[in-house]
Formats: structure tokens, C-alpha cells, sequence
């Protein structure tokens, strides 16, 4: 059975994050704050990470 479309996107959306959140980890350790602060840095404003 295939999943509905949205589900699908929901999927990739989180897969990126997830992979965003690794990515900026392989640094320095960070808290969530500091997280969302470094991705919204490398994409240049382009992606806000919220809680």
C-alpha cells in the first residue's frame, strides 16, 4: 500500500532535517538553539529551523 503523497513529503522533509541536524553535529557539539542557529547560518537565511 502506498502512502498518500503528503506523507511521502513529510518523510523527506524530516529524512533532511535529520541529516541537516547530523551534518551541523560533525562540528561541535550544540544544544537545539544552537542547531537551529547554524543551519539558518550555512543556508543563509534560507532555511529557520523552529522548535
Amino acid at each position: 500500500m502506498a502512502k498518500p503523497r503528503d506523507d511521502q513529503r513529510l518523510d523527506l522533509l524530516q529524512g533532511t532535517l535529520d541529516m541537516l541536524i547530523l551534518r551541523t553535529l560533525q562540528w561541535e557539539p550544540q544544544h537545539g538553539h544552537g542547531i537551529g542557529q547554524a543551519i539558518r547560518a550555512q543556508s543563509d537565511d534560507l532555511l529557520k529551523v523552529e522548535t
